[in-house]
């Protein structure tokens, strides 16, 4: 797996690069940790182009259960499975549109801690309107004040996938909109 990510802003993080090849153990991950956030709304805006929509990526959002289904684990998950993205919402998995190769998507999302749910928009390059816009989509299990404080953007299976995926944009903000 390939991951290369540019202008990285994350509370001030700096730019990472990490790359492993198929079937060393080894996988690249970008993640990042931010101020707990127990209450309010979080602001998440990212963008992401893949190279090999076929292969699996995972974008998470989770609190001190990490990248776990329990409460005040996973929160927000997007992944893409069969050249397609889904969204984990309410403990379903549900299928937003195909992806295409080497094209960049334009992710903007305002969770509300409080209540458990987000609003989502994602744009394509150079399209006026959204690929997808959805309000009050429920978090992974749907449990209300499931708290947040950390990101992943990772592939799949550690040394057997060949994901390539770019990241750039990552700006997080807490009860402040974009």
């Amino acid at each position: 797996m390939r991951l290369l990510c540019f202008g990285l802003v994350v509370c001030l993080l700096d730019v990472c690069l990490g790359s492993a090849q198929r079937g060393d153990g080894e996988f690249a991950e970008l993640q990042g940790f931010f101020s707990d956030k127990q209450h309010g709304r979080l602001y998440i805006h990212f963008s992401v182009l893949v190279a090999k929509p076929m292969e699996t990526m995972n974008i998470a959002f989770a609190g001190i259960s990490h990248f776990s289904l329990q409460e005040d684990g996973l929160a927000i998950w997007f992944k893409t499975d069969g050249g397609a993205l889904h969204q984990v919402t309410g403990g379903r998995d549900e299928p937003l549109f195909r992806v295409e190769a080497f094209t960049w998507y334009v992710f903007d999302v305002v969770y509300d801690v409080d209540r458990g749910t987000y609003d989502l928009s994602i744009a394509a390059e150079g399209e006026e309107t959204p690929v997808i816009a959805r309000r009050d989509q429920a978090n992974v299990l749907g449990i209300p004040g499931s708290e947040v404080r950390k990101y992943s953007f990772i592939g799949d299976i550690p040394g057997r996938d060949q994901s390539e995926f770019y990241v750039d944009d990552i700006v997080i903000l807490n009860d402040v909109p974009m």
